[in-house]
């Protein structure tokens, strides 16, 4: 195979990989009390590259949420989106 196909195919499996990833990453939503060692959980674990923390004093005691941030924008765009089909049929 000629090396410009090889590195051309490289490439390709790179960028479907660096999508992937782009695509997994989370937010984890917990308590402030928990914020540092759940931080320090995900760096020393290496996935501090796709998970974020995020604390708030609305979680209660004990859990923790992952949020996939990109899945409620495409839902919030999706609910405003039928909302202007219904209120201005548009």
């Amino acid at each position: 195979m000629d090396p410009v196909e090889q590195l051309r195919e490289a490439v390709t499996v790179i960028e479907s990989a660096a999508t992937a990833r782009d695509e997994c990453r989370r937010v984890i939503l917990c308590t402030p009390a928990d914020a540092d060692r759940i931080r320090r959980w995900v760096g020393q674990a290496g996935y501090d590259d796709i998970l974020t923390v995020a604390e708030s004093q609305y979680v209660q005691t004990g859990l923790v949420y992952l949020i996939d941030k990109a899945a409620v924008e495409a839902a919030a765009a999706e609910a405003i989106q039928r909302m202007r089909t219904f209120w201005w049929g548009a």
